[in-house]
């Protein structure tokens, strides 16, 4: 009789966790609100100080990440993954895993570079090159797009700019999101925008657009088994930007307007990011780069989004 034991190390799995998408998932998961308000408070509001010969550097808040050492991030991380092991056939899981893992090394790192070209010739001329066509298809991450020490938006400035509830009860923050909705000229155009998971585990989103008071806009995507809803959040926001910037009357509105209810999402769409949808949220800074650009009216201003 053989007994056989295979060990996954995930390399900087406590530095990936988004405290967002944690929080999302426990409450999806079914666990006291209690016990996940004060997991809340232990993933967010963090910093980091650089300590080197008796010199100690300037604090730095952290985004993402569970900090190492505590008891708590293993179990946290675990409770993170969880859906992994939900995907598809069991026979595939470890597959997928295999294709996460390398599609976040960063472009530089050989095997990433060597799994690149064996996709590029589809030859199997070696058991590493059968693996690789093998895997499943997963979204490319670029690690090294935007380096962590380069400065970037604190956590309380991100939250004030997409009008977050910042300490607001529910019903506060509904309250004064409609009365702020008052105050957008006519012209103006709203998306607003949806991700959910159906009853068959697989998620969707949907979006609707506003102008002068008139539902112009409304479209709903459905994707499979394999993506988040904060995926699916992302993607919602990106079409309905999209095809809004494609629509006639683009040309009327001064300012786009994004509404929907996911901060993690809203924080990281006009930020650099390097997680989960990095393409995505690349791609919706490059449309709203474009926006002050597009074809519009003599009298209409640049406006944003």
């Amino acid at each position: 009789m053989t007994a056989s034991l295979l060990t996954l190390d995930v390399k900087g799995a406590f530095d990936a966790v988004l405290p967002g998408r944690l929080i999302r998932r426990l409450r999806e998961q079914g666990w006291p609100t209690n016990l996940v308000l004060w997991i809340a408070s232990f993933a967010t509001g963090r910093s980091v100080q650089i300590r080197l010969d008796g010199e100690i550097g300037a604090s730095t808040n952290i985004t993402c990440g569970l900090p190492q050492g505590s008891p708590v991030s293993g179990i946290l991380f675990m409770l993170y993954i969880a859906p992994l092991f939900r995907l598809g056939n069991p026979r595939n899981k470890f597959a997928l895993l295999a294709t996460i893992r390398l599609r976040r090394l960063d472009p530089y790192h050989p095997l990433r570079r060597r799994a690149e070209q064996v996709a590029s010739n589809g030859r199997q001329t070696s058991r590493f090159a059968r693996r690789i066509l093998a895997l499943p298809n997963s979204e490319q991450i670029n690690p090294l797009q935007y380096a962590p020490w380069h400065p970037r938006e604190s956590h309380e400035n991100a939250q004030a700019r997409i009008g977050a509830p910042m300490g607001r009860t529910k019903e506060q923050a509904a309250a004064d999101f409609t009365a702020f909705q008052r105050t957008i000229p006519s012209s103006d155009i709203i998306i607003f925008s949806d991700g959910s998971r159906l009853v068959d585990r697989r998620a969707g989103d949907v979006y609707i657009g506003f102008q002068a008071h008139y539902q112009f806009l409304h479209s709903s995507l459905l994707y499979g088994h394999g993506k988040e809803v904060f995926d699916a959040e992302a993607e919602a926001a990106l079409a309905g930007a999209q095809a809004v910037i494609a629509y006639p009357t683009a040309q009327f509105a001064t300012n786009l307007w994004i509404c929907l209810d996911n901060l993690e999402v809203a924080t990281r769409l006009l930020s650099p990011s390097t997680g989960s949808s990095q393409e995505v949220f690349e791609s919706f800074r490059t449309l709203a780069a474009a926006w002050p650009l597009r074809e519009r009216l003599p009298h209409t201003k640049n406006g944003s989004i």
